[in-house]
């Protein structure tokens, strides 16, 4: 955020910035402040957790490996919800662009090897069919293993509908190129397919440490899985889109898409 205020100044890229510039210096240490206050109560959490919980005093660890997580990616969903109105602001303010759109079908192997949608599938029925084996297939609605098939079946059927938006779903930035488009939507998909192996592994792993009275590894097997969806989801998008690499030319005052 601080490099695209710095290298892309508002009054050279003035439709990049259809909010005042001080409204993005203020989101900018609002999100400093909330990343330094989630660190501090994580240390008083860890604190905490390790004091009391030998007490027997304490929430479940895995728990709350869990809880911190979500309040650790609480920053970025409030970032990624941002975009929303700022696409929306900048279409509002520039309706007069010259729009173009590229008249070639989006294909899925274009965005992502065909072998790792083969690989989440398989992963996808073989830990179904596993969390069936440890009930001796046996098929009941109060059982473990049809509630762990409906979420896997939920979670890869949401997946899915995000692989079809990001394919076929209206462009949000109307000032995006189609290189730097495709450039999204190949993260996004990949993202979604690796999540979706991981959720079935995990899904397989936490079936076993139930079945074999390994509880002590509960709170590994989650912290890992997490760090798993971390690297997969913001640090794939870290990696693969450069900032300095996009096209921020037609942010320009005059330039036409």
């Amino acid at each position: 955020m601080r490099y695209v205020i710095t290298h892309y100044p508002c009054n050279q890229y003035p439709k990049l910035y259809p909010q005042p510039i001080e409204n993005y210096h203020r989101f900018h240490g609002k999100y400093r402040l909330a990343n330094w206050l989630i660190a501090a109560a994580g240390l008083v959490t860890l604190t905490l957790s390790i004091v009391f919980n030998n007490k027997g005093e304490f929430i479940e660890p895995q728990v709350l490996v869990w809880l911190f997580f979500m309040v650790q990616f609480m920053p970025v969903m409030m970032i990624e919800l941002s975009e929303f109105s700022q696409f929306k602001m900048m279409r509002t303010a520039d309706r007069s662009s010259v729009r173009s759109a590229t008249l070639s079908p989006r294909s899925l192997a274009s965005f992502i090897a065909p072998k790792w949608l083969y690989v989440a599938l398989i992963t996808l029925l073989i830990a179904i069919v596993y969390s069936f084996y440890l009930e001796d297939f046996t098929i009941s609605i109060e059982g473990s293993a049809v509630f762990s098939a409906g979420i896997l079946f939920s979670v890869n059927a949401f997946f899915a509908g995000l692989i079809y938006w990001n394919l076929y779903g209206k462009k949000l930035n109307p000032h995006q190129t189609e290189t730097d488009r495709q450039k999204v939507i190949t993260v996004a998909i990949k993202s979604l397919v690796f999540i979706s192996i991981s959720a079935s592994i995990f899904l397989m792993v936490t079936l076993s440490i139930k079945e074999y009275q390994l509880h002590s590894l509960a709170p590994l097997a989650m912290t890992i899985y997490l760090q798993v969806i971390a690297l997969f989801s913001l640090g794939n998008s870290i990696g693969s889109i450069k900032v300095d690499e996009l096209n921020f030319d037609l942010y320009k005052k005059g330039s036409l898409l």
